[in-house]
């Protein structure tokens, strides 16, 4: 370990992989925001290990029920 006024600097003395099926089954519940910010979300929230993402239709949202019916 090294530090000083703007830098830390670690040494990795061991490497321990963990197995897939140990790591908590994460669902997001997330409101259907528009495109671009929906596929940061998506990118983002697997990136941290989320498993399942469970789109809601929400009354407050961007996105509302007519919007996503015509887009099927």
């Amino acid at each position: 370990l090294t530090l000083s006024a703007k830098r830390v600097s670690l040494n990795v003395l061991e490497k321990i992989p963990l197995p897939a099926d140990s790591l908590p089954a994460i669902t997001l519940a997330a409101a259907l925001i528009p495109d671009e910010r929906w596929r940061w979300m998506l990118q983002k929230t697997t990136e941290l290990g989320v498993r399942r993402i469970a789109p809601l239709l929400t009354d407050y949202g961007k996105i509302k029920v007519a919007d996503a019916v015509a887009k099927q």
